[in-house]
């Protein structure tokens, strides 16, 4: 069960406190209340220290264009993964890479994460001025430790989305401090590293049932894994992911047999979960709206009350369902495909009118009598791809509102972290690299054969095209795609002409009368250039207001 009630209700001080820090000058914290919370009493105990860093998160959690709504969802639509649903001028433009200095994701992205990089930094230097000697230290270190996680974590997306940007490792508190020179991404990478290996030395194996969805050590351990992967730093990243697989296996952490489980809102508090993004059903102040725009949005209305009415804006492509082999069962775990079971009918018996391509490739109509309990299958015309998103879609119908499911956000598993090390062996020209993919292959429920050089199958060049492969099905439509793609700097490869292919019936659409038969449907072909796209822009209003930075990044 989650417990949130003294998350919930303190929420709102905890970032009152954190915009205060980040809007004032001497003279007005000199003026404070002293009958009152404020920066200078505000850390007195255990509870203070859970206030403080409860802040931190909540500009990740509450934000539309990060977990509160879009991120999870758009990141991989800016790849050959997924396409956006045509909806939302903003979202459409990213989709495209239309992107920019003013653009609000862009903005967001930056000055929320900057924010939760404050909130953070107020905890590190507050919770050691905690005034009850009963708050040991001993405890005081792990929430120290919780808020230098969330630190280390808010560095490694800035740094690796933009680049090199500012780095600030003490509390704002006045308006001459905001001017700050940008560090290198390796200098920041390097905070990084500081912050992951101080929270695993120091976070607890587990926290109290009234503290959950919060770090443990596994969780920094295979962040840490991760930022070295990100640095190419390969050798001390295979140290950090066999010392991490160790610690989370200790920590009875484990990939789980069923692949599907996961993601299911009754089973995600699973083994396999090693750090998530939590969300209270109903909750106006801790639900989010991410499902509603992942779950599909049938045609007919009364195929919408099988999972409920949604909004359906993630949309996976034909070059991801090519992607899967042909014999892995994680493709219908991911994905609707057109005549993929869908639900049970739940309306009055009615005949529809269906419509499908046939073994021709022509374009019919036909039609079904359906009857309460019969199953329904998704349909190709629900979805400008002809897909749809089955991976953390769940049932909406006992919603008061649908923003506010309660359908957490898993952002590291064991899985991943077995590809971690992978990766990390790959690089180095390891062969051991394929034992740990064929770990991750050899789950129950998914049961593939186990990879070898030359086996001809999909990805078969190398160690790395191997995990590559491996990493893009076994996480797909997880938010980890354009981490991938521009890390490996692949981004011109994969967006070549028609690599990528958009509609599940591309190959149909030109010899149709359908209207919806245009290059655009047929194969996603954004805007990119390279290698500008490499990096997000800087907010103009970042270039403005901070004197030591008077250029964007390249190309913007």
């Amino acid at each position: 069960m989650k417990r949130y009630t003294k998350r919930i209700n303190i929420l709102a001080l905890a970032l009152s406190l954190s915009v205060a820090l980040s809007n004032c000058n001497d003279s007005f914290l000199d003026k404070s209340p002293q009958d009152q919370p404020n920066p200078a009493n505000f850390f007195v105990n255990e509870t203070s220290a859970q206030n403080a860093n409860s802040a931190i998160y909540n500009f990740w959690l509450r934000d539309a264009r990060l977990h509160g709504r879009d991120l999870w969802i758009i990141l991989d639509a800016m790849t050959d993964d997924a396409n956006w649903r045509s909806n939302r001028a903003e979202s459409i433009q990213q989709e495209k890479w239309d992107i920019y200095p003013t653009h609000i994701p862009m903005v967001n992205y930056w000055t929320q994460v900057y924010r939760s990089i404050n909130a953070a930094n107020f905890s590190i230097e507050g919770i050691p001025t905690s005034t009850d000697a009963s708050f040991t230290e001993e405890k005081r270190i792990q929430y120290i430790a919780e808020a230098r996680f969330m630190r280390g974590f808010d560095y490694l997306f800035l740094a690796t989305l933009y680049g090199d940007i500012p780095l600030t490792l003490e509390t704002l508190n006045n308006f001459d401090e905001y001017d700050r020179p940008k560090a290198t991404q390796s200098e920041v990478y390097a905070a990084v590293i500081d912050d992951l290996t101080f929270a695993r030395d120091n976070l607890p194996a587990s926290w109290p049932a009234s503290y959950q969805g919060r770090p443990t050590r596994a969780a920094a351990a295979a962040y840490l894994a991760q930022s070295y992967l990100f640095m190419a730093d390969f050798a001390n990243a295979e140290t950090a992911a066999r010392e991490a697989i160790s610690m989370a296996e200790g920590d009875g952490f484990m990939m789980i047999d069923d692949y599907e489980s996961v993601f299911r809102e009754a089973t995600e508090d699973n083994a396999e979960t090693i750090f998530k993004f939590e969300f209270v059903k109903n909750s106006p102040d801790m639900g989010t709206n991410t499902t509603v725009q992942i779950n599909v949005n049938p045609s007919e209305n009364e195929f919408k009350n099988i999972l409920g009415d949604a909004w359906m804006y993630s949309l996976p492509q034909r070059s991801l369902y090519d992607e899967y082999e042909d014999d892995d069962p994680r493709r219908g775990y991911t994905i609707y495909a057109p005549g993929d079971f869908y639900g049970f009918y739940q309306s009055a018996e009615k005949t529809f009118t269906l419509r499908d391509y046939n073994e021709l490739g022509q374009l019919v109509s036909y039609q079904r009598t359906i009857k309460p309990g019969d199953s329904v299958f998704f349909q190709y015309y629900w979805s400008q791809t002809g897909m749809g998103t089955k991976k953390m879609s769940t049932d909406l119908k006992d919603l008061t509102n649908v923003r506010w499911s309660g359908k957490d956000i898993p952002l590291m598993r064991m899985a991943e972290l077995y590809l971690f090390l992978a990766e990390a062996l790959a690089e180095q020209g390891k062969a051991e690299a394929l034992d740990w993919i064929n770990k991750v292959r050899a789950r129950p429920s998914v049961n593939l054969p186990p990879r070898t050089i030359g086996d001809g199958r999909i990805g078969d060049t190398d160690l790395v095209s191997i995990l590559r492969h491996e990493r893009r099905v076994e996480l797909a439509l997880e938010c980890k795609r354009l981490f991938d793609v521009m890390r490996w700097k692949i981004l011109e490869d994969i967006f070549q002409g028609e690599n990528v292919k958009r509609h599940f019936y591309w190959m149909y659409l030109n010899a149709n009368s359908d209207p919806k038969a245009s290059p655009s449907v047929m194969f996603d072909q954004p805007a990119l250039q390279i290698p500008k796209h490499y990096r997000f822009p800087i907010p103009q209003e970042e270039l403005d207001l901070n004197s030591m930075i008077d250029e964007n990044n390249p190309g913007y």
